[in-house]
């Protein structure tokens, strides 16, 4: 019998590994974690196994797990947003329209309990997936593109001889300030040129959550004249996963981002990095890792939103 409840705060990490990656077996993407990554993911993007919901095989003899979603909430003392951190189900539970029930059934409860939406991303060539959230009744919002491979470091260089480079002070952050804080929270504020909002894995939130944990580095750059910070760079140190990059309006067009790129990637080992979910419409953000950075188009995916 298939019992679908939430998974609570004693659920077993080698377990949820192990169904995670039978679940990711056939997607259209290769995905594997390993019990480590898998608790970074959850961590990183504030999972809350008390709003997370598990499909079970249950009989007398076992509690098997067989499925789950991942739900992460906008903050942990009065949420009104969740987001949808992971979805799996294992091959051979499939075809029982087990996400179509489970959100069935936990809808109510979150409504109950002040939840507005719930929000996911899905890649485009998944149509299977596509069909099973808008039965759910999730509707596109945005589209999201991703880009990855090597960076190209002599680009940068050339582009950065060409300036002055004293203009601009680069930094790498030891510690979360203040100042720091206040820029990317507010910065933008009352400028004419809008700001990308992040998805969900690369908001400020995440973006601090990681870099406490221990596994997100950030720098910044800040003008020589004033030693105002005037833009920065996150990135999740193990993945190369980029999660932001921001310049403020005045100073673009004058290579700060390509100082952040360079001065961080001499940090790293490996050139691989990647660049997950830039906004359809932002052209400045997808040349810039296209053809400034020397990155590959990867994927593009859907933003859906479910409001409850």
């Amino acid at each position: 019998m298939k019992t679908i409840k939430i998974i609570g705060p004693k659920f077993d990490l080698k377990e949820l590994t192990d169904v995670f990656n039978f679940s990711f077996s056939d997607y259209v993407i290769k995905f594997v974690v390993t019990e480590e990554s898998l608790s970074q993911k959850i961590q990183g993007d504030g999972v809350s196994m008390d709003h997370s919901i598990g499909i079970y095989n249950e009989n007398e003899e076992e509690n098997k797990l067989e499925g789950f979603i991942l739900l992460a909430p906008d903050n942990f003392k009065n949420p009104t947003k969740l987001y949808n951190s992971a979805t799996g189900v294992i091959p051979t539970a499939r075809g029982n329209k087990l996400i179509e029930r489970s959100f069935s059934q936990m809808r109510p409860i979150f409504k109950e309990n002040g939840i507005d939406s719930i929000v996911l991303e899905v890649i485009q060539t998944n149509p299977r997936a596509i069909k099973v959230y808008e039965n759910c009744g999730f509707k596109i919002t945005r589209e999201l593109h991703s880009y990855k491979g090597d960076l190209n470091k002599d680009s940068l260089l050339k582009y950065l001889n060409n300036n002055n480079e004293n203009e601009i002070i680069i930094e790498k952050v030891e510690k979360l300030t203040d100042d720091f804080i206040n820029f990317i929270e507010n910065e933008n504020g009352d400028q004419k040129q809008t700001r990308m909002n992040p998805s969900w894995s690369n908001t400020n939130q995440v973006i601090q959550r990681e870099f406490n944990m221990g596994f997100n580095k950030i720098w910044i750059a800040k003008d020589n004249k004033t030693n105002k910070i005037i833009g920065f760079l996150s990135i999740h140190s193990q993945s190369q996963r980029i999660r932001q990059v921001y310049v403020t309006p005045t100073f673009r067009n004058k290579n700060v981002a390509t100082k952040l790129f360079y001065t961080m990637s001499n940090e790293f080992q490996s050139i691989n990095f990647n660049a997950s979910n830039i906004e359809e419409g932002y052209e400045n953000l997808k040349n810039f890792f296209n053809k400034r950075i020397g990155l590959d188009f990867w994927v593009s995916q859907f933003e859906m939103e479910l409001i409850l």
